[in-house]
């Protein structure tokens, strides 16, 4: 890989041909898809029970955010989840009522403190 390395106003910066910035990118990509595998194979033994999963299909069909069905079905409170996903209570509540869509890094700590997969809360 050809790095240049640049200075500007006291900071250094790396420089590198668009083809290898966009070969990072796909890496990136791929390495979180192989976390979300890593982890719906350690979560594949958990049963789900029927009424639950009708619960999150009519949530997801109605257009509803499928975090606070999780959360009560991991029998935690808003507070609680919003500490375990480093996140403030009150933007953890504007992602559930959908005043906001809540951002990646947002989604994917709610979903690591919950124990899913991004994709179970999208």
């Amino acid at each position: 890989m050809d790095v240049e390395r640049i200075e500007k106003n006291g900071k250094i910066f790396a420089q590198i041909p668009i083809e290898d910035f966009e070969a990072l990118l796909e890496d990136r990509d791929m390495l979180e898809d192989i976390a979300a595998y890593d982890q719906a194979v350690k979560n594949a033994g958990e049963f789900l029970p029927a009424e639950f999963t009708y619960e999150l299909s009519e949530a997801y069909q109605a257009g509803k955010s499928l975090i606070p069905l999780w959360r009560e079905y991991r029998s935690m409170i808003q507070s609680e989840l919003a500490e375990r996903a480093g996140i403030p209570q009150s933007y953890l509540s504007a992602i559930e009522s959908g005043k906001k869509p809540g951002s990646v890094p947002a989604i994917k700590a709610i979903a690591l403190a919950l124990n899913v997969t991004t994709d179970d809360l999208i």
